[in-house]
């Protein structure tokens, strides 16, 4: 995918099916502002990451920082609050949340509003 473009709702549908049916293998980066943000809005961040669907998708893949891979971002809303989620496939790990906090923006969310099939 070309870095600025917006995947496809097959696309990220795949992503989000690759790993995240087995949450053995889907991680959490324990850093002090995830910690923090998961804590104080009373959330399991397992949970809400393997209920993400193409409508939270905000952008990506994108290259990873580590300049291995890529990472995706999601931004649902969770009772009330936009959560901003980043995560990468690990080839040994399985799915890594780099980041889940409140969401700040700016957000493109391009299918936020989308209705598909039998949605």
């Amino acid at each position: 995918m070309v870095q600025g473009t917006v995947s496809s709702v097959a696309e990220i549908e795949h992503f989000l099916s690759s790993e995240m049916a087995n949450p053995k293998r889907t991680h959490l980066i324990s850093r002090a502002k995830n910690l923090r943000d998961i804590a104080r809005l009373g959330l399991n961040w397992k949970h809400e990451v393997l209920s993400l669907t193409y409508r939270d998708y905000d952008r990506g893949p994108l290259p990873d920082d580590s300049g291995v891979g890529d990472v995706w971002e999601f931004i649902p809303t969770i009772d009330g609050t936009m959560v901003y989620i980043k995560l990468k496939l690990d080839p040994a790990r399985g799915v890594v949340c780099l980041s889940f906090h409140e969401s700040t923006g700016p957000w493109t969310l391009p299918y936020r509003d989308a209705r598909r099939g039998n949605d």
